[in-house]
């Protein structure tokens, strides 16, 4: 235990019921952004919370495995940091499950640590914890075109962003970047497989447009250039405003966190039409099929649940955990908000090719009482209301 470095701020070595408590960057130096290690004999969490590590430990002391430690630390994360977690969000959690005498890598992303073993963390005296590598890819999240190039390259703002991206010395070293795994960022381009994982998703400058939906090997083919010069020029052209999806989770992740049955279900994409000013034509798929692929696909098809169960992890489950008092439930007094659906036939039809495609098998959607949604059609009721969580107070608002 002597090689390890504590906790920053701690002021030394906290043991408590066992546990060592660390905070680490990949070579062992204590930085911001970094993930806590909980060391015990039933193994070692490491996650972006002390709490959520230590959670994760004390599931594999009772017995669970790395992937309940994982969960666990997930949904302690979401008590300290509501924004760190949740179906469709990360895990960002490390695993060694000494039982197992297993090292995982467990991140709902998709990514996990290359070369993560317990060899190499023996041989490293425990110290260092890679934070990236390649995994299997299949499913995409999306983020800014921009956010592919390494962090440093936009500090200062997104002017000296631009500004950058115009000397040929500083496109060297970010092709370089661009080429490998790193321990200290995240490399969307590297962990994509490179341009043809990574898809413009929305596309800022008119003269541009022509290139949303497509990736950015199709850029470098019609531009005639390297991938890595396209995805540069293609920043700067559209002022680094391009949305961009990077195809780089494993559908297993997803499998794995959506049949726990402690999860429930989310959906952080925006509001979303057909048409108008808050129209866009190539939005994440998940603004128009998220819950009619999990009905769909992966209770139907894939029988992850019972649909009860899978009604539940979308409907009272999340509604219960929010604190979204008298909904969720059909039930006397509460907030009328349903849907009927067809379980025969609910399935997605947006994909990233072209997001803005309605779910089939859904009849009705209500919303406080009122029929919104009637078979492909909007009624042009407006019942929504805006829902305020436990600490907002009008006289501070």
């Amino acid at each position: 235990m002597r090689n390890l470095r504590c906790l920053s701020g701690l002021g030394g070595l906290v043991l408590a019921g066992g546990l060592a408590l660390l905070s680490l960057d990949a070579n062992g130096q204590d930085r911001g952004q970094t993930r806590s290690m909980v060391i015990s004999k039933g193994g070692i969490v490491a996650s972006e919370s002390p709490l959520a590590s230590q959670a994760g430990v004390r599931v594999l002391e009772i017995g669970g495995n790395a992937v309940d430690a994982a969960i666990a630390a997930n949904a302690m994360m979401g008590v300290v940091e509501p924004m760190m977690n949740g179906i469709g969000g990360d895990l960002f959690v490390i695993v060694y499950d000494a039982k197992a005498n297993k090292l995982y890598g467990l991140n709902a992303s998709g990514w996990a640590p290359k070369g993560l073993t317990i060899e190499f963390l023996r041989k490293q005296g425990l110290r260092d914890m890679p934070q990236a590598g390649v995994h299997s890819i299949t499913v995409p999240g999306g983020t800014a075109l921009a956010s592919a190039l390494p962090p440093w390259a936009a500090d200062g703002g997104v002017q000296k962003l631009l500004a950058r991206l115009k000397n040929p010395e500083v496109r060297a070293r970010i092709k370089k970047e661009l080429a490998s795994d790193h321990p200290d960022w995240e490399n969307l381009y590297y962990d994509c497989g490179g341009a043809a994982g990574v898809l413009l998703a929305s596309v800022e400058k008119p003269e541009l447009k022509q290139f949303e939906g497509k990736t950015i090997e199709d850029v470098a083919k019609a531009w005639k250039k390297p991938p890595e010069d396209a995805l540069m020029d293609f920043v700067i052209a559209d002022s680094a405003q391009t949305g961009a999806l990077y195809f780089m989770a494993s559908e297993e992740d997803i499998k794995t966190g959506l049949s726990q049955r402690w999860t429930s279900i989310g959906l952080d994409a925006n509001e979303m039409s057909l048409d108008g000013p808050i129209f866009e034509a190539h939005t994440h798929p998940r603004a128009f099929g998220s819950m009619p692929r999990f009905l769909g696909h992966y209770v139907r098809e894939e029988q992850l649940m019972p649909l009860e169960t899978a009604i539940r992890k979308i409907t009272s489950w999340p509604a219960q955990r929010e604190h979204l008092e008298n909904r969720g439930l059909l039930k006397p007094g509460y907030f009328a908000d349903v849907t009927i659906f067809d379980p025969a036939t609910i399935i997605d039809r947006a994909t990233f090719v072209s997001p803005a495609q309605l779910s089939e098998g859904i009849a009705y959607t209500i919303v406080n009482g009122q029929i919104e949604y009637d078979h492909g059609k909007l009624t042009g009721a407006t019942a929504g209301k805006v829902l305020r969580g436990r600490g907002w107070h009008t006289d501070t608002h």
